[in-house]
């Protein structure tokens, strides 16, 4: 895990978000993240992950109302010194070429490879794991945030874990929401919206759970 990858994004919204005007960028974008992935409530776990995880959003992948392209983030902005209350600062350049998407981890001797499930993008991971591979198919699902470097990817922050009874959904879902897999400010938040499903419910089965939450995107929750 980058040493610095979740403190560098922690500052970069503070600088961006904690202020009048700030929280004035931040509230509806945060209204879109509620109204698609659900309202994190006090006993969802790991609480502090999923409001990092949101914040991320906002500051990396969603755009304001005015903007000028997919790419014109409010992190973009900061660090092109766009911001009359905010400071640019060089540090937040490597939060530039962050990565989130929902990947199989696919371990080897000295990392893992992370494919990223919707848009089909294969990044190795340059820091060990401890995870083994499974004997078939990945060792694990990841909801993650990377940043991406010329010697491969690492994580910003904790991973947030799939089960993998739902892979098989996960892939019927990106194929159904192909067109819309290059929108890092949508694309993935049916997802998130499908886990929280899951874990709150954990007496239904976890297919059940995420094909229900999916129901309305494409094919992704049809039956096979």
């Amino acid at each position: 895990m980058t040493p610095d990858g979740g403190e560098l994004l922690d500052a970069a919204a503070r600088a961006v978000f904690d202020s009048v005007d700030g929280r004035a960028r931040l509230a509806p974008l945060l209204a879109s993240f509620d109204a698609a992935v659900g309202r994190f409530l006090e006993d969802d776990a790991p609480r502090d992950l999923l409001l990092a995880i949101r914040l991320d959003w906002a500051l990396c992948d969603a755009t304001p109302s005015d903007a000028r392209d997919a790419a014109d983030t409010w992190l973009r902005r900061a660090a092109a010194g766009e911001l009359p209350d905010v400071p640019p600062d060089p540090a937040w350049e490597p939060l530039l070429a962050t990565h989130a998407s929902v990947f199989e981890v696919w371990p080897t001797s000295d990392g893992a490879f992370l494919r990223d499930i919707v848009r089909g993008v294969c990044l190795p991971l340059v820091e060990p794991m401890g995870l083994h591979p499974a004997p078939r198919g990945p060792a694990a699902v990841w909801d993650a945030r990377l940043i991406v470097t010329s010697d491969g990817a690492r994580l910003c922050r904790a991973p947030l874990l799939y089960p993998l009874d739902v892979l098989t959904l996960l892939h019927r879902y990106a194929t159904a929401t192909f067109e819309a897999a290059f929108e890092p400010a949508t694309c993935v938040l049916p997802l998130r919206r499908a886990w929280l499903a899951v874990h709150r419910q954990p007496r239904l089965a976890p297919e059940r759970a995420f094909r229900t939450a999916l129901a309305g995107w494409g094919n992704a929750a049809s039956s096979s």
